[in-house]
């Protein structure tokens, strides 16, 4: 089977992530405004109850179906037989799935409330079983699933704009976002006739899949807990308007978190590469680098978006959602724990076959963040929600960064976070200056002059610093200047 190399996949895998959060940057200030507090909130809650129903109907698939495909995708047979039965085993938990949410809806009378809602989200179940994305992340189609999933996004945003005008059309958006992010695995089940062969199979081996299977279902139930749990107590203990404010603070948590986070995922292979071949000073230059971006990054990154939270919050939602600033001051923290885990589990823990050690803060994030939000929620609401988030978050990077201290704390002593300090006083220096000679009233442009100033101040006094990072930069633009002229 013919397959492209690893830098044209990262750039298609590259691609597909800055896809996920560009389109919802462009749909948030729409969708919040036409829909409203009340209306968001009842989409996200409904959202995150599927995900669990749509968790239990995949079980852990979508991370073991990669890897037992791709270790017989060399074998057409094999791969058909390996296929059939995993889509086999999905589809009866797909079933016992939308029963348990039928069932459901009668008893419980918060579902019931959102029946039409809980129904048209569920589309999702159905739409993973026949898509079988693990399937062609498994014979490594890049480029079909990313050219398929922006097409769809693309699709799914034209249809957002002509068609959801008013707070009722709540319904339509929803269908329109299930259409946006899983429409195309219809495309997935006719596609995948190309790869699989028409052969005949032998008598289905369902058994040797389920000890896997549930081992990493055990892993992607603790992720979801502590990433989906909030949102279902806060929707049952304060009501869908809550919802609607944390679901704009944790976007923009969640835009800035991927757009951090992102060199892990680029960094990962090469990690493993010289960790199998016992190049450990190359290695921990790698590592050093990335740590030292890290913290020059997220920092000044959560600093700036905790000034900016007002006019972030007009700009997104408008002055409905201003309860929402409060939260997202307090959600956006969460980032740093989040972006030095990130070089623990991602960079560290990952590459050195260290996977468990993620399980096991995982779970304890997920215990955590359930006993905080059933203490906090009741008594603070959104921003309730947001603190336990945190302290999850926390949680988790304490126990990553614990089981990666061979590597991590070595790299972490030889940070000079004296200069990173600086750098944001410079900066918030020049922003009190600025707001002292003019103030826009339009959020967007306060935003974007704020941000300029901001990114200078910093630059410039990381330069003045002589910071490694930042007189790389300088020198490679200069370079690329040199070329154009």
């Amino acid at each position: 089977m013919e397959t492209k190399s690893i830098r044209f996949n990262l750039l298609m895998n590259v691609i597909l992530k800055a896809s996920a959060f560009i389109f919802p940057l462009i749909t948030l200030p729409y969708v919040a405004r036409v829909l409203g507090v009340e209306n968001n909130g009842k989409i996200s809650f409904a959202t995150s109850v599927i995900s669990y129903f749509s968790l239990f109907s995949q079980l852990g698939i979508p991370t073991y179906g990669i890897r037992a495909c791709a270790r017989v995708r060399e074998s057409p047979q094999k791969l058909k037989q390996t296929v059939t039965e995993l889509v086999t085993i999905n589809a009866i938990f797909a079933a016992i799935a939308y029963i348990t949410l039928a069932v459901s809806i009668f008893i419980v009378p918060k579902f019931h409330e959102q029946s039409t809602l809980l129904m048209i989200s569920s589309a999702r179940i159905l739409l993973t079983l026949i898509g079988m994305e693990w399937f062609y992340q498994a014979i490594e189609q890049y480029q079909y699933i990313t050219v398929r999933n922006l097409l769809f996004k693309f699709i799914s945003l034209l249809l957002l704009f002509a068609l959801v005008k008013k707070s009722e059309d709540y319904l339509l958006y929803c269908g329109i976002n299930i259409f946006g992010v899983y429409g195309s695995y219809i495309v997935n089940l006719i596609y995948s006739q190309k790869f699989i062969s028409k052969d005949k199979i032998e008598r289905l081996n369902l058994r040797q899949h389920m000890k896997p299977i549930f081992t990493f279902f055990a892993l992607s139930l603790a992720i979801s807990i502590y990433t989906n749990m909030d949102t279902v107590m806060l929707g049952f203990i304060k009501g869908d308007v809550e919802v609607g404010y944390y679901n704009l603070a944790t976007k923009i948590k969640d835009v800035l978190v991927a757009a951090l986070t992102a060199l892990g995922t680029v960094l990962l292979p090469r990690l493993s590469f010289y960790y199998s071949t016992g190049e450990s000073h190359k290695l921990k230059k790698l590592l050093g680098k990335s740590m030292h971006f890290t913290a020059l990054t997220t920092i000044p990154a959560v600093l700036f978006f905790n000034i900016i939270s007002r006019e972030a919050v007009l700009f997104l939602g408008g002055e409905q959602y201003l309860p929402s600033v409060a939260c997202m001051q307090i959600v956006t923290l969460a980032i740093l724990p989040i972006s030095f885990a990130n070089v623990a589990c991602t960079q560290i823990l990952a590459p050195m076959g260290r996977e468990r050690y993620t399980m096991y803060s995982t779970i304890a994030g997920a215990f955590v963040n359930l006993v905080a939000n059933s203490v906090l929620i009741p008594q603070m609401g959104a921003s309730g929600a947001a603190l336990g988030t945190v302290i999850a978050e926390i949680t988790v990077a304490i126990i990553q960064i614990y089981y990666a201290r061979d590597f991590y704390l070595p790299l972490l002593r030889k940070k000079d976070f004296g200069k990173i300090a600086i750098g944001c006083f410079a900066a918030i220096a020049a922003l009190g200056l600025l707001n002292q000679v003019i103030s826009p009233d339009v959020a967007i442009v306060k935003i974007a002059v704020e941000f300029g100033v901001f990114c200078i101040a910093y630059a410039a006094a990381l330069l003045l610093l002589k910071d490694s990072i930042a007189i790389n930069v300088l020198d490679n633009i200069r370079h690329r200047l040199e070329k154009l002229k």
